[in-house]
């Protein structure tokens, strides 16, 4: 756990110092609380990816079982967080990534592997094939998942909309 913070440490002072510099043209705090090291009852918390906005902070990453399934909703220009949980995970896990912009997942579809599968689509309170937009439930069934293992969303801030009518489906976690 230690050598896996020391290996973060310098990208955390860099955005830091830049962060909290007087010529600084922040509109937020985001990237102040992305560098700092979370503090909550976990034994293995780890800030899985990279220490500034495409990272998560997750608990005990090396604990996901064989043939484990991620879903990575909202990938975004940085794919840190995926290929690094698939490196964490010694490979056992299959990532399913999903974000309305194609180009922002070729990078994953680049890496010609089964254990990664990327849709372009929108994660949404109402399936519209249409929209090229669905219900997490309907992504499972589509999948034929009963069972999530690991849950990422980074939806920039339509979590109550996409969520308003289904809920997250409890009982896959």
């Amino acid at each position: 756990m230690r050598i896996f913070y020391s290996n973060q440490s310098t990208d955390r002072q860099r955005l830091l110092i830049s962060y909290l510099s007087p010529k600084s043209a922040r509109s937020s705090f985001g990237p102040f609380y992305n560098a700092l090291v979370a503090e909550i009852v976990c034994s293995w918390l780890a800030r899985v990816g990279n220490v500034n906005d495409g990272g998560k902070w997750t608990c005990n990453p090396w604990a996901l079982p064989d043939n484990c399934i991620i879903y990575s909703l909202g990938v975004g220009p940085d794919i840190t967080f995926e290929l690094e949980t698939f490196k964490v995970s010694e490979e056992r896990c299959k990532i399913y990534s999903f974000d309305p912009d194609p180009k922002l997942g070729q990078r994953l579809v680049d890496l010609k592997s089964d254990r990664f599968v990327f849709t372009p689509l929108r994660i949404a309170a109402e399936t519209n094939d249409a929209l090229h937009q669905k219900t997490v439930a309907d992504i499972m069934k589509q999948f034929s998942h009963s069972f999530i293992d690991f849950f990422k969303i980074d939806i920039e801030g339509k979590y109550i909309l996409t969520f308003k009518n289904e809920g997250i489906p409890s009982s896959a976690f």
